[in-house]
């Protein structure tokens, strides 16, 4: 009881110095100044939730490759949901680090049937090479910032030699680690571990340890296969010290967004130091208060100007990102502890018919464009099908949880998108079945494929293209070189059907027939050419009541919201170089800040008429001159034979238009009755050929 005492007021004392230092740092910032570094970062500061994504999903790759070892194979992303959920523990609570191993070992026998000697020997291989990822990333510390360690020595530790202390504080992380891995690769750590812990002068902790003295033999034979896999090895510890390179890369952005005058170098610098700070006060949770302090010793030793208050704003930004990924971990140990849903219902097998009565079709829209192009196929099927209609809806927790949070407002599944498509939906009476909670459909037209909610997949699925697609930018490469990393929505429309979740693909034109096939891969068989609600007859808008004519429209793009890069002001000075004197028109997009694009505009040219709402078709069918950035309405001017400026290549757009016949909704309604007639059994499904292509491009 003597030796517990202790033990209690010894983490006691330390979660009171872990609390005194933290108030420490907080009592010498000024409160106004900080929000005001704060309130500088602007809504970038919402996105420092992903440089811990990534670090982790990084961790969870190098974990798989080790389980890969083993007869077992858990799938990455169940995986990765289970290293959130356990990193909420260990973020949260006191000795979290153990308690969270302990979770990892006990969910991935609980969950997935892997056996607690094979969990165990996994996580403790893992750790093992965490060791030597972080003693190489302190030397890289060292060997790139030395000058900076050197300079701040005196400051931090009260005499120099600083870098040498890292330095022998790597080797030591590495002595030890090599200690480990010798006791694992020779089968006889557990064994040791179990020696040592019968020394536990508790009568029952030692009866609970000798009746399982098998298991933790279990253990160290579980260690031989993964001790064979060295290459497995090798890639896992590379990608561990990554994670830590992420760490870093996430500090010196906050530190950006929030003003900081510091270097990647010097980040770099002392980052390392302070992740070891923080792995060694594992009492505290999160090493809050010790890490604290580390972060602002570092900024006063480097000369950060306002340092004081550069640190308090760092340290609540990086604490307020920890405390929603342990919102969100802890959200999903309690999804985890729920009972098993019942399996969805398998999808019918062709010909086995449907209920009696007409079929029930799902209409799923987005944007109002999509919205408009969902409603048109409907009304071509009127009388012929039982419809319903949602706007465009997530599932899974990770895209849940980031709604919630209002991070995709800048997508059609946002709120805001949400509301102006039900608005609607309801102004036409359109019935609604929010999220197609009804289920059971006997098809689903979709406007999309970025996301394929689950309780889809059992119907037949229409993909309709709705526009142009996004460049192919750095996030699609990625996603093409690890789909199973990147998921498919996150470089947007630039995917758009590479999903392969659908039975038919309707586009636009031969060209985008070409495009989707040889640029994005998609099969041959699943696409058909019937062109596209909205812009298959472009003359038609010619017949408008737009009061302005003779002008230059400019159409914009909503990339900044998007948090994509654009140069505003020069796009705004190249418009008014291209109008030469004439009336400029800015239709801005939807999603864009009105008031900043507003004020923007009326510094270069404060004559120009700006419109958010109304019809950018009618507006081009007015214009002379059109200049787009990326926007499908480019379309729309060259069908009309207007001078058209736009980012993309403009050959490569005229090969692109779509087909100008006005009868795309009619032949996506026919591509619906082939599908329901396969589905009840009365005729099979068959892809257009090119025959039946050249027929729909001539209707």
């Amino acid at each position: 009881m003597h030796v517990k005492r202790l033990a209690g007021i010894g983490k006691l004392a330390m979660l009171g110095a872990a609390a005194a230092l933290l108030i420490h740092v907080m009592r010498t910032a000024d409160l106004g100044r900080v929000a005001d570094l704060l309130r500088g970062g602007g809504p970038w500061i919402g996105l420092v939730l992903l440089p811990f994504l990534a670090a982790v999903a990084v961790d969870t790759w190098a974990w798989q490759l080790i389980l890969d070892s083993l007869p077992r194979r858990v799938p990455f992303h169940q995986l990765l949901r289970l290293r959130v959920a356990t990193e909420a523990v260990l973020l949260s609570l006191p000795m979290g680090a153990a308690l969270a191993e302990s979770l990892k070992a006990y969910l991935l026998e609980r969950r997935f049937q892997v056996p607690a000697a094979e969990g165990i020997s996994s996580i403790a291989a893992q750790k093992n090479l965490l060791m030597f990822s972080l003693a190489a990333f302190l030397v890289t510390s060292v060997a790139i910032g030395y000058p900076h360690l050197a300079g701040g020595s005196e400051q931090i530790v009260g005499a120099p030699g600083l870098p040498w202390f890292i330095l022998a504080g790597a080797i030591a992380l590495a002595l030890a680690a090599s200690l480990m891995s010798i006791l694992l690769v020779h089968g006889s750590m557990a064994e040791r571990v179990h020696r040592v812990l019968l020394a536990i002068p508790f009568r029952g902790v030692r009866d609970w340890l000798l009746r399982r003295e098998e298991r933790f033999r279990d253990i160290d034979h579980s260690f031989t296969p993964i001790a064979r896999g060295r290459g497995r090895l090798g890639s896992a510890a590379l990608l561990l010290y990554l994670g830590f390179l992420i760490e870093a890369i996430e500090s010196y952005w906050i530190l950006r967004l929030i003003g900081a005058d510091i270097s990647f170098v010097q980040v770099l610098a002392f980052d390392a130091s302070v992740t070891l700070i923080r792995s060694a006060a594992i009492f505290v949770p999160a090493g809050i208060g010790f890490q604290d302090a580390g972060y602002l010793a570092f900024f006063r030793a480097f000369a950060v100007p306002d340092a004081a208050n550069v640190g308090a704003a760092f340290i609540l930004v990086k604490r307020a990102k920890e405390a929603l990924w342990i919102a969100l971990g802890y959200a999903m140990l309690a999804a985890m502890r729920r009972k098993q849903r019942p399996a969805r219902p398998r999808r019918r097998e062709r010909g086995q018919g449907r209920r009696r009565g007409l079929p029930r079709v799902l209409f799923i829209c987005g944007s109002r464009n999509q919205t408009t192009q969902m409603h048109a196929i409907a009304d071509e099927l009127d009388g012929e099908i039982e419809p319903r209609f949602t706007p465009y809806y997530f599932d899974g927790w990770l895209l849940a949880a980031l709604r919630r949070l209002r991070l995709t407002e800048i997508s059609i599944g946002g709120y805001r998108m949400t509301r102006r498509c039900r608005a609607y939906l309801t102004e036409h009476g359109l019935p609604i079945d929010e999220g197609g909670r009804r289920g059971d459909y006997d098809l689903v037209v979709t406007c999309q494929d970025a996301v394929m909610p689950k309780n889809i997949l059992g119907s037949p699925i229409i993909l309709v293209q709705e526009g142009m697609t996004d460049p192919d930018g750095f996030l699609f490469r990625l996603y093409r070189a690890a789909p199973w990393l990147v998921p498919r929505w996150v470089p947007s429309t630039c995917c758009t059907g590479m999903s392969d979740l659908y039975d038919r693909f309707c586009v636009a034109s031969p060209g985008y027939r070409d495009f989707f096939i040889q640029r994005k891969g998609v099969a041959p068989e699943k696409i058909g050419v019937t062109g596209i609600p909205n812009f298959d007859n472009c003359r038609k808008y010619l017949d408008n009541d737009f009061p302005h004519r003779g002008y230059v429209l400019v159409c914009t793009t909503d990339m900044r919201e998007t948090f994509r890069y654009e140069n505003r002001k020069k796009f705004l000075a190249r418009c008014a170089a291209i109008a030469g004197g004439r009336q400029l028109v800015f239709k801005l997009h939807p999603n864009e800040k009105l008031a900043r694009a507003t004020r923007e505009i009326r510094q270069v040219a404060p004559e120009a008429l700006i419109f958010q709402d109304g019809s950018a078709e009618e507006m081009i069918a007015n214009c002379d001159e059109l200049v787009c950035q990326y926007s499908s309405v480019v379309y729309v001017g060259l069908a009309l034979g207007k001078r058209v400026h736009s980012y993309f290549d403009l050959a490569e757009l005229q090969r692109l238009v779509p087909l100008q016949h006005g009868r795309a909704a009619a032949n996506i309604a026919e591509v619906c009755r082939e599908l329901l007639a396969a589905e009840s059994g009365e005729t099979p499904a068959q892809a257009p050929a090119e025959g039946a292509v050249a027929h729909t491009a001539n209707a």
